[in-house]
């Protein structure tokens, strides 16, 4: 009795142990295939977002140049049209339109890299400081006309000391988009 109740034991380990080893493959293999599946899925994800922040970061590094370039007193100049302005008014009306486009852009930090973005605002904080320099250095009454001269020899004076934090600026973000791009 006691060999058929060994027997009985050994029959049921017969039947369990390959069981309980066929259950632990299958449990090891589904589990390596479900991490495999979410590593894909985090990995398609991932590609997605890049797919979709990639053209936002470029277009922040575009409109960033595009603001460095229209702050350019060269270039304000003409856009805001001087014509029969007095200095005063006219450099209220340049400052406002720095401020304007500043606002404008504003969001684009978030796409752009800090340093590039601490050089754009040393850009504009320089250009803003040119056009105080050069209105404190004409008369109360001068025309805009008078103020554009002066405003051109404050730029000349800096770039002889340096170049324009404008360019640097535009330089910082040209070569950010080389790193980004591995161009």
């Amino acid at each position: 009795m006691e060999a058929t109740i060994w027997n009985d034991i050994l029959d049921i380990f017969k039947f369990t142990i390959p069981g309980v080893l066929c259950l632990g493959i299958a449990y090891l293999i589904f589990n390596q295939m479900i991490r495999r599946q979410e590593i894909q899925e985090r990995a398609k994800i991932r590609e997605n977002a890049f797919n979709t922040y990639l053209p936002l970061k470029l277009s922040a590094y575009e409109r960033a140049i595009l603001y460095l370039e229209r702050i350019q007193p060269t270039v304000m100049i003409p856009r805001c049209d001087p014509h029969q302005k007095t200095a005063q008014l006219f450099i209220l009306q340049l400052l406002m339109e720095i401020e304007a486009e500043y606002e404008h852009n504003i969001v684009q930090q978030l796409y752009i890299s800090e340093t590039s973005w601490n050089v754009l605002l040393g850009a504009k904080k320089e250009v803003i400081g040119l056009i105080r320099l050069a209105g404190q250095s004409v008369r109360p009454n001068a025309s805009a006309y008078d103020f554009a001269d002066a405003l051109a020899r404050e730029i000349k004076a800096r770039e002889e000391e340096g170049e324009l934090l404008t360019s640097l600026a535009i330089r910082s973000l040209k070569s950010d988009i080389v790193r980004l791009f591995g161009v």
